[in-house]
């Protein structure tokens, strides 16, 4: 069971990505960022009260697989926001390190 919540994870790790793409296009990175975060904070909350319930292990894998996309895609998306274009290879080299 714990190999495939990991994998339910990696799932919802990549339709995370796309989605924080897609909605960060549509409301831009500010909002995104709040609404991955609450994703992120609710899969986290989820995973620390889930106990021995599997239906409550998939839904907090679930959040907190979608909510991963603020801290990999939304990571460029801040460098480009705050970095001067000729700064941004630098900078997101050290947000990923960071």
């Amino acid at each position: 069971m714990t190999a495939l919540a990991i994998t339910v994870s990696g799932v919802a790790l990549m339709a995370g990505k796309t989605g924080y793409g897609v909605v960060s296009d549509r409301i831009g990175n500010y909002r995104t960022n709040w609404l991955f975060g609450v994703i992120l904070l609710i899969g986290l909350t989820l995973c620390c009260a889930m106990g021995n319930r599997l239906p409550l292990m998939f839904a907090a894998m679930c959040a907190y697989g979608i909510g991963l996309g603020l801290t990999t895609v939304g990571l460029t998306a801040w460098v480009g926001d705050w970095s001067r274009e000729d700064q941004y290879d630098d900078n997101t080299r050290r947000f990923q390190l960071g």
